[in-house]
C-alpha cells in the first residue's frame, strides 16, 4: 500500500491564496466616474445582465428570520441594484453636462453669456425639454462702496440707519455701553430717488458686487 502525506498547513494556506486572488474592487464613486467619463469602457452588459438576473429575489413585503443563503442572495441583490445605480446615475452625469455644453454653445452663437443666460433644449417627440437653469447672480450693494460713491445727502436718503447699544456688566461690578452703527438699503426710498434724479443708477452699479450664481440642468414637462 502506498501511503500519501497529507498536505502541510503552509501548503494549505498556499492554495488558498492561489484560489482567491486579491482583488482590486473600484469604488462607488470611480464606478459613476468611469461611467460619466466613458460609458463604453464600463461593463454595461454584465452589470445590467447581474442585476437582471437577482432584481426581486429577495422578498421584501414580510419581515421574518433569514438563513445564512437569504443574507447572500440579499447582500447579492443589494450590490447588483447599487452597481447598476452608479452606472446609470454616472450616465446621467454625462448627458446632463453635455446637454449644458450644447445649450452653453447656443447661447454664446447668440451673443449672449451662458454663465448668466437660461437655456433649454426641446424633444416633442417625448414631451420634454432639457432646461439649464441659472439663478442667483443678483447685485449685492456693498454699503461701504455706496458710502463711497454717494455724497452724505443721497447716502441718508436711500439708507436706513440702525443703531444697536449693549449693556456689558464685569465680575468687578463695572459695566460699559457699546455702540454698534449699521447701514441697509430701504430698496422704496432707492427707487423714489432713482426716478426723481437725485441719484443716478450707475452710482449704485459702481457700488454693488455680483453675488455667486448656481446653474441646474432639469428635465421639465412641455406644456
Amino acid at each position: 500500500m502506498r501511503y500519501i502525506m497529507p498536505p502541510t498547513k503552509e501548503e494549505k494556506l498556499k492554495a488558498v491564496a492561489e484560489l482567491q486572488p486579491e482583488k482590486n474592487v473600484p469604488s462607488r464613486a470611480e464606478n459613476r466616474r468611469i461611467s460619466a467619463a466613458d460609458i463604453n469602457s464600463a461593463d454595461i452588459n454584465g452589470v445590467l445582465q447581474r442585476v437582471y438576473e437577482v432584481i426581486g429575489v429577495t422578498d421584501t413585503n414580510v419581515i421574518h428570520s433569514v438563513s445564512s443563503a437569504q443574507v447572500d442572495l440579499l447582500a447579492e441583490e443589494l450590490l447588483a441594484v447599487r452597481d447598476a445605480k452608479d452606472l446609470i446615475e454616472g450616465r446621467e452625469t454625462a448627458l446632463k453636462t453635455y446637454a449644458t455644453e450644447v445649450i452653453n454653445q447656443r447661447i454664446i452663437l447668440d451673443g449672449d453669456n451662458p454663465e448668466e443666460k437660461s437655456g433649454f433644449l426641446v424633444s416633442p417627440e417625448n414631451g420634454i425639454k432639457i432646461s439649464k437653469e441659472v439663478s442667483g447672480g443678483k447685485l449685492n450693494v456693498d454699503m461701504d462702496l455706496l458710502k463711497q460713491n454717494l455724497d452724505d445727502d443721497q447716502f441718508k436718503s436711500v439708507t436706513n440707519k440702525i443703531t444697536t447699544y449693549r449693556t456689558i456688566e464685569y465680575p468687578d461690578g463695572t459695566s460699559e455701553i457699546q455702540t454698534e452703527i449699521l447701514y441697509e438699503m430701504n430698496e422704496e426710498a432707492l427707487q423714489e430717488e432713482l426716478a426723481n434724479g437725485t441719484v443716478g443708477m450707475e452710482q449704485i452699479v459702481k457700488s454693488a458686487t455680483p453675488g455667486k450664481t448656481r446653474t441646474g440642468v432639469y428635465v421639465r414637462k412641455l406644456k
